[in-house]
């Protein structure tokens, strides 16, 4: 086991406690001494099978081997810990790294972190470049970090302006603001306060974000959660609940919970349920399948290029509107109007406003074919 810490002026690099004590019943052999070393260069420590303690300067090099090294520098140091579970303490402007095991790794601002492979854990202040590689690894970082973590099942807690890209695996990552996240292939956990970019990649993702977040998600079965941001969900049976979004569910049977004014809708194809409390602009084209509505407010529900008036078919029953399509059967809205109102726009500037029939029977006439 090597540890290095700075000592303020220390001039070289200092042993205070060499190999392992010998066999008792070898009583003839030696004891090996610590090589002198006094110049700072680079040195290794392959001739020792263990060194509990290792001081080195501010500026020196050090190799280390596959022991459980414990090393400390004061800055502008190039560390080398080898194999083993290892134990740093960096302070600026050095380059650390590290080969296979489970190390711990605090380091303040400016530097290069490689761990390796293995189950790390990273504690970084900021502007560090960290790439932990494969494993399960745990980073917790400041501010303005650039993170890699490679595939395993990682854990990371950012605050501000970090670039994380996680890797696959099932991630959990926590962000507070301006962070751009990407996780990779997995079943990822991600909670993200306000003003965050997210890549949450394929799989059964869940997405936590406060407001004005960028979210985007691969295929498989989503749930994201956020307000005043633009989420797109891709293919899957995904769960949205958003206030004030942008928001595209792309393929699947979604649901999407949109809430409060000014959100804009696009459910995609599939058999999508849409609960609106607000207002809202919905936008759906030919293929886009069988959808349900249920509106508290007021929408509006805009066709894309063909659709047209002529061959919509608009349907009451009591307060529950029916809008059908010629040609197209595997089309269908079915919107609840008990609470609320819509009214259809289309490509040619046709629009409509939809009335219950128990307010206006004549409405039951409209597009008839």
């Amino acid at each position: 086991m090597t540890s290095i810490s700075s000592i303020g002026n220390a001039a070289a690099l200092t042993i205070l406690k060499s190999m392992a004590q010998p066999n008792t019943t070898e009583t003839s052999s030696p004891v090996a001494q610590p090589p002198a070393v006094s110049d700072g260069s680079a040195t290794s420590l392959a001739a020792l099978d263990a060194i509990t303690r290792i001081i080195l300067n501010r500026g020196e090099n050090f190799k280390g081997t596959d022991q459980d090294d414990h090393i400390q520098s004061g800055g502008k140091a190039t560390i080398d810990a080898g194999d083993g579970n290892n134990t740093i303490w960096g302070g600026s402007d050095s380059l650390i790294q590290s080969g296979k095991g489970n190390d711990q790794i605090l380091v303040n601002s400016s530097n290069g972190v490689r761990s390796g492979a293995g189950n790390d854990v990273v504690w970084a202040n900021s502007s560090n470049d960290i790439d932990t590689g494969d494993g399960d690894d745990s980073v917790f970082s400041n501010s303005e970090n650039t993170i890699r973590s490679g595939a395993g099942n990682d854990v990371i807690s950012s605050n501000t302006g970090n670039s994380i890209n996680a890797g696959d695996g099932d991630n959990k990552i926590s962000a507070n603001f301006d962070n751009t996240i990407v996780a990779g292939a997995g079943n990822d956990l991600i909670q993200a306060f306000g003003q965050n970019t997210i890549d949450a990649g394929d799989g059964d993702n869940m997405i936590f974000g406060g407001f004005e977040n960028n979210i985007k998600s691969g295929s498989g079965k989503d749930w994201i959660q956020s307000g005043h941001s633009m989420i797109e969900s891709g293919a899957g049976d995904d769960r949205i609940e958003a206030e004030s979004s942008l928001i595209d569910a792309g393929d699947g049977n979604d649901f999407i919970d949109a809430r409060r004014d000014g959100n804009q809708i696009h459910a995609g194809r599939g058999d999508d349920k849409i609960s609106i409390n607000g207002s809202a602009t919905m936008r759906y084209g030919v293929g886009d399948g069988a959808d349900s509505i249920k509106i508290r407010g007021s929408a509006l529900l805009a066709f894309e290029p063909g659709i047209t008036s002529d061959k919509t078919k608009v349907e009451f029953d009591g307060t529950t509107a029916t809008i059908s399509f010629a040609g197209s059967e595997s089309d269908r809205i079915t919107v609840n109007l008990s609470k609320g109102e819509l009214s259809l726009s289309f490509a040619d500037g046709t629009t409509i406003d939809l009335v219950p029939a128990d307010v206006n029977p004549a409405a039951r006439a409209y597009g008839e074919h």
